[in-house]
């Protein structure tokens, strides 16, 4: 076959070979060249072999993307209990990119029945990393996976994401949290610790997190900090409500920090960014256009203007209301030592189309 296509998924360059291996079993082999989604390629080089007996599927399915550096091999049983309950047994298999294989313990099993995914302290685990799973994938609202994670470092997914090196990630978790409508719009529960976690090459920090819902408001608590990095004690603390439209209620605290955090936010705008910074924020509004109300402070201020190459010292009280960044009046210094009096505004849309409207005198 050319392609068996479902939704925007087509699997390509299909080969297919079914061969009677006895009187009971038979030997389904199935090659496939790309799968695509939209005409972009999701994964390369697909095969399996599975040995179909009564009730029974002896399956193993191997994948390796040399572009993606991704290889998968999973060996195990199918067992067919009724036309609605299956059961996944694990034997020994992994997932591996360019940092190494994830291995998923012999013996795991999952189980399908009526639509409902059971998992059953799945563990996978790579050196001393680990994270085990259990709990139920449905339509139910309760329903949820819950996940414990020892000692797992975030570098190990960064090959699954596809991340590069600016966006990559970094840190070691500890904790447990809990998944809730995977099949809807998932929530999470957590009580968790990342030591040393990092994007791209900034130490942000240690991060420390908690979540609770509360169902009877449809809201998720959150309480958490972010110490010993580029935040030297940032405090998080509010809700998020899962059904309004303007679902964001939180407050941020922000204790003398590296300036250079705000490279996050202001893309390539300026670079080479050190001093300190503090402040309160109030965030609302919604997860894709929250609204920032507060003051902070930058302390010793230096930057790079990417657009004239030309590198500023400052400091300067900023008053932030929603998409508008006020600089009160403060004194500016170029790299040559002369000297202005400033103020102005930095406004922007989401963190993007920066408009600057400064007054230099």
């Amino acid at each position: 076959s050319k392609y068996i296509s479902y939704s925007d998924y087509k699997l390509n360059d299909i080969k297919i070979d079914l061969s009677h291996e006895n009187s009971n079993d038979e030997l389904l082999k199935v090659w496939v060249k790309n799968v695509t989604q939209k005409d972009s390629i999701k994964l390369r080089n697909f095969d399996a072999d599975l040995f179909i007996s009564t009730n029974q599927v002896n399956y193993q399915i191997n994948l390796n993307d040399s572009i993606r550096s991704l290889v998968v091999e999973l060996n195990g049983n199918l067992n067919i209990n009724s036309f609605y309950n299956y059961q996944f047994t694990f034997d020994s298999s992994f997932i591996s990119d360019k940092t190494g294989p994830i291995y998923i313990k012999e013996g795991n099993f999952l189980n399908i029945d009526s639509g409902e995914v059971f998992i059953n302290n799945l563990l996978l685990y790579r050196d001393q990393d680990s994270l085990l799973l259990s709990g139920v994938i449905s339509n139910s609202n309760n329903a949820g996976i819950d996940i414990l994670a020892s000692d797992f470092n975030l570098a190990n997914i960064n090959g699954y994401l596809n991340l590069d090196e600016e966006s990559k990630l970094g840190g070691i978790v500890n904790g447990k949290f809990k998944l809730y409508n995977l099949l809807k719009v998932p929530t999470i529960e957590s009580d968790l610790k990342i030591d040393r976690f990092s994007f791209g090459e900034d130490t942000v920090g240690d991060v420390i997190l908690e979540s609770e819902i509360d169902r009877s408001l449809n809201e998720i608590w959150l309480k958490g900090r972010i110490i010993n990095g580029l935040f030297s004690n940032l405090r998080l603390d509010g809700k998020v409500n899962l059904a309004g439209k303007n679902n964001l209620n939180l407050t941020l605290n922000l204790d003398p920090s590296e300036l250079k955090i705000v490279k996050f936010f202001m893309g390539d705008l300026i670079s080479n960014i050190t001093g300190t910074i503090e402040g309160d924020l109030r965030v609302t509004g919604s997860i894709n256009s929250p609204e920032l109300k507060g003051k902070m402070l930058v302390r010793s201020g230096a930057f790079t203007f990417d657009y004239l190459k030309t590198r500023y010292y400052f400091s300067s009280i900023i008053d932030i209301n929603n998409k508008e960044f006020y600089f009160n009046p403060f004194s500016i210094a170029d790299e040559n030592g002369k000297t202005a009096n400033a103020f102005g505004t930095l406004k922007h849309d989401n963190f993007s189309n920066f408009d600057i409207d400064f007054s230099v005198e």
